[in-house]
């Protein structure tokens, strides 16, 4: 019979193997995702759920390239197409 101890060392390992994976499965950050996933598990009251391993699965959102100015505006306020002057 497994103890609690035992119980919560496994949802850390296997919330923790759920961020690595997430990540790409890097090396070198195992205690990176061990914290990770311990700060998770006790966040869940020592449960893991689908929900948040699902919500740490999901690559972050591609970063916007800046908008190219279509007008510029003179010190006067009126508003001319660029490549005008």
């Amino acid at each position: 019979m497994k103890s609690a101890a035992d119980t919560l060392e496994e949802r850390i390992r296997e919330c923790a193997y759920h961020i690595w994976e997430a990540n790409g499965r890097p090396s070198g950050r195992d205690e990176e995702f061990w914290t990770q996933a311990c700060e998770t598990v006790a966040a869940n009251g020592g449960q893991t759920s689908s929900k948040v391993q699902r919500r740490q699965q999901k690559p972050p959102p591609p970063a916007r390239l800046p908008r190219k100015r279509s007008r510029q505006t003179t010190q006067s306020g009126i508003a001319v197409p660029a490549g005008s002057f």
